[in-house]
């Protein structure tokens, strides 16, 4: 390395260090069930997003290698290629019925789906209206699309209606998640849908949290407020509640036909191996014969309650994520160390993922915590806020 870039690079570490902001891969050790073991240190995982404790499962796993042992361990190729199994295809037409729209379409990550859908239907005459806290991979795709980006205040529907009424392009979208991955609150949907109608804008929804646990098949907010048919475009994932990986698109026919002949991370993208497209067929026909989600958002609504007793911030997380706010990053680095001393992994989240001054340590519910684990993590971070 030329001494231009190692000066570059040295000042860019020094100044992460000096603000608390370097960030490190935890060396996981081993994994089982809701522990893992870090620094030979075996403690509970609340930072994973297995919401339902489905990827130890062994109907899925072994669903999984059924279909690696008939197909092999890749798909050899891109969907247009040599990539498009037919067991796939049948999987997207189930997802398309579970979630009442006409189509759907497979997609190796969230991150690649979110790129594909605005970057795809999006161009430099598309005005892009994002709500300020949506994910980082919503962003990436706005920048990539050329569009006009209108970012409007969290969850403030005055704000968006009002910018919405300021903007003359004809080419409108809104994009919203459903429930946020940082501060666990869900959206406006309701609201946004109405707006989305009157002011003609296409609506994309990131269910990526909330599919699999709302709604009463547990397809997600969309459900939970029966909004289905009201949203153009959804895009959940694999990685979360169903324990495996991957995402999806479902909306319009047309709309889906032009994500295959127009979106570059599925047109140049190897397709998912079957393995992993088997398991995660086989999560959703578990989660909707045993519809797990409701017992999580019990759980969540239990430990939220008592964190409000104890007058604990946690934001205005309405769900299974829940953050407990320091506020500065080095209070967050402290917190997660001694969660770590009391027996749980527990990841400080800073900025750029949040905004500056909202650290925070990010809890994620699951199934596989029992109560006890619960009680002993409300304690610990009592003691700790004492």
């Amino acid at each position: 390395m030329n001494e231009i870039w190692a000066e570059f690079l040295d000042f860019a570490k020094k100044e992460r260090t000096e603000k608390n902001l370097i960030r490190t891969l935890p060396s996981i050790e081993d994994k089982k069930g809701k522990t893992i073991i870090i620094n030979n240190k075996r403690v509970i995982n609340m930072s994973g997003n297995d919401y339902l404790g489905l990827s130890n499962d062994k109907r899925i796993i072994n669903k999984g290698y059924e279909l690696a042992k008939r197909y092999g361990a890749g798909s050899t190729g891109s969907r247009l290629m040599s990539g498009n199994l037919k067991f796939i295809e049948d999987f997207e037409k189930e997802l398309a019925e579970i979630l009442k729209t006409e189509r759907s379409l497979i997609f190796n990550s969230g991150w690649h789906a979110n790129i594909a859908l605005i970057s795809t239907f999006a161009d430099k005459n598309t005005t892009v209206f994002c709500d300020r806290l949506n994910h980082a991979s919503i962003y990436d795709g706005i920048k990539l699309s050329g569009a006009s980006m209108i970012r409007y205040h969290h969850n403030n529907m005055k704000d968006l209606e009002e910018k919405l009424k300021n903007d003359n392009t004809k080419k409108k979208i809104i994009i919203t998640e459903s429930v946020f991955s940082m501060d666990g609150d869900i959206s406006c949907l309701e609201d946004i849908v109405d707006l989305s109608q009157k002011h003609s804008a296409l609506l994309i929804v990131d269910e990526a949290h909330g599919f699999g646990v709302f709604g009463e098949r547990c397809t997600g907010i969309i459900e939970e407020k029966k909004l289905q048919g009201k949203v153009d475009l959804i895009m959940a994932t694999f990685g979360k509640a169903c324990g495996v990986m991957g995402s999806f698109v479902a909306g319009d026919s047309l709309l889906i036909e032009h994500l295959i002949n127009h979106a570059r991370p599925f047109i140049f993208s190897t397709a998912l191996n079957p393995f992993t497209v088997g398991a995660a067929r086989e999560a959703i026909k578990i989660i909707q014969k045993e519809r797990p989600g409701k017992r999580l958002i019990e759980i969540s609504n239990n430990f939220r309650e008592e964190l409000k007793k104890s007058k604990i911030s946690y934001g205005s997380s309405s769900s299974h994520i829940i953050p407990i706010i320091t506020g500065s990053n080095e209070r967050s680095l402290e917190l997660k160390e001694f969660l770590f001393q009391k027996g749980f992994f527990c990841q400080a989240i800073r900025p750029p993922t949040v905004l500056p001054g909202t650290a925070r340590i990010r809890l994620s519910l699951n199934l596989l915590i029992k109560e006890e684990d619960l009680k002993l993590l409300l304690d610990s971070i009592k003691e700790f806020f004492k």
